[in-house]
């Protein structure tokens, strides 16, 4: 283990195209994204960033606009598309890749989970009749 290594970048940035972490996400999505976005890649390029932006918020801002509080909401999905191309693309660090994935198991699991969470009552949200109707 190198204890000599490097620690990652938590300082702001006066780089106007936003943190680093923000240009390399940039870069990889347009790579692998031609043509429309979903609406979250609008962080990844609009011309304006956050000036207290550093890659931590940045990462923060960016995760939580995908699957903000635990929650799908109608965008999630194209997100997720997103999330998705960081997680393969070898240039972004392991450490982001692993944090893609992990994110897209919340995704993908978030229904379960927020069952599990209020079994054996129903969730508060709960349509209990449409089992039968599927039926």
């Amino acid at each position: 283990m190198d204890t000599n290594a490097e620690p990652e970048q938590t300082r702001h940035t006066t780089n106007a195209a936003g943190p680093p972490i923000r240009q390399l996400f940039r870069d990889v999505i347009a790579d692998h994204m031609q043509g429309p976005r979903p609406p979250q890649a609008a962080m990844l390029f609009d011309a304006e960033t956050d000036p207290c932006w550093d890659d931590r918020s940045f990462l923060g801002d960016f995760y939580s606009e995908i699957l903000h509080q635990d929650t799908c909401q109608p965008a999630t999905a194209g997100g997720l598309a997103l999330v998705t191309a960081l997680a393969v693309d070898d240039r972004i660090p392991a450490r982001h890749r692993f944090q893609a994935v992990d994110l897209l198991f919340r995704a993908a699991t978030v229904t379960e989970r927020h069952l599990a969470e209020t079994w054996p009552a129903t969730p508060q949200h709960a349509d209990p009749d449409s089992e039968a109707r599927a039926a």
